[in-house]
């Protein structure tokens, strides 16, 4: 794929191959911050369920000796904690997107000055009915033959 990169424009693929690093390290960055929140996220959902199950099979000692409020005060503090720390992982696992396509697009601006440069070459080619203003190396997708008079591009001059 590099070499058919290179071989239709050589300066826009090293454009490419010089934002690469930016989108891989940003890409890494979230997903080192994606796994640090997620196992927090984990660990507060097995404290939660841990509470739950202490306070199950406990409850009819804690009824015994009147502890329902602290064992209320001790699920709600859990229970808090792993609201908070779920807040934070749809915070950041919310942004992952939004960040790659705000790059994506400095990235697609950066690129708008060689995309216009290409478009300016004055290698254009002689159309017999005066209406083809196509510089022929602005796209070498298009078809060989000139679409307004038929003229084949690789003979133009």
């Amino acid at each position: 794929m590099c070499i058919v990169l290179f071989r239709t424009d050589w300066k826009l693929t090293l454009l490419l191959f010089a934002f690469m690093p930016i989108i891989f390290g940003v890409a890494a960055g979230f997903r080192a911050l994606a796994r640090r929140v997620t196992k927090r996220g984990m660990k507060a959902t097995a404290d939660v369920n841990a509470a739950i199950k202490e306070t199950i099979s406990g409850i009819s000692i804690a009824k015994n000796f009147r502890q329902e409020e602290s064992i209320f005060v001790s699920f709600d503090e859990s229970n808090q904690q792993s609201y908070q720390v779920n807040i934070r992982r749809g915070f950041v696992l919310s942004l992952v997107f939004p960040t790659l396509n705000a790059l994506s697009g400095a990235i697609a601006r950066a690129r708008v000055p060689h995309n216009s440069a290409l478009l300016s070459t004055p290698d254009r080619h002689s159309c017999r009915s005066g209406s083809c203003a196509v510089a022929s190396q602005a796209c070498r997708f298009h078809k060989r033959r000139c679409g307004g008079c038929g003229t084949d591009r690789r003979r133009a001059g």
